[in-house]
């Protein structure tokens, strides 16, 4: 099994609008020699909040759904040993997905951290088998109380 960061470095904002969810990062399995599946090992998050005035908070939701969103920008994933390269990739801001199943929630503040690691093989949040399709997406994506909140996400991902 091989472990691939996927960070955009960047620090993102929620929607304008309050409760409105907005895409965070994502994992895609795309078109490979190996036909792997994308898997979900690590999902690490942090509020970039300052002097806030309200107590407040960052609702992350991911999801899984048989075709993908598209969305922003692809973040290339960053091998945690180097040399191999990955067959799958990541994706800045996904765009909503249509028949998508939840499969996790964790939340931080709005100037605090939080994550979610599987603990075992089976704890892994893969990808969907679909006929050996491509672009089968696993995705977070971000809400808050508050308008246009910062926050930066990051995940680990596997191939398996």
């Amino acid at each position: 099994m091989f472990v691939y960061g996927v960070d955009s470095g960047l620090v993102e904002t929620t929607s304008g609008t309050p409760n409105t969810e907005t895409g965070a990062v994502a994992l895609e399995t795309i078109a490979n020699p190996t036909g792997k599946r994308v898997g979900l090992l690590g999902f690490y998050v942090h509020g970039r909040g300052a002097g806030l005035t309200a107590i407040t908070g960052l609702s992350f939701r991911v999801k899984k759904a048989a075709t993908s969103g598209g969305g922003a920008s692809f973040i290339t994933p960053v091998p945690r040993d180097p040399g191999q390269v990955a067959f799958n990739t990541g994706r800045r801001n996904p765009n909503a997905l249509s028949g998508a199943t939840l499969s996790l929630s964790i939340g931080c503040g709005a100037a605090g951290a939080s994550g979610w690691f599987a603990m075992g093989e089976q704890s892994i949040i893969a990808s969907l088998e679909v006929d050996n399709a491509f672009l089968r997406p696993v995705s977070a994506f971000v809400a808050s109380g508050l308008a246009s909140m910062n926050y930066c996400a990051a995940m680990e991902m596997v191939e398996c």
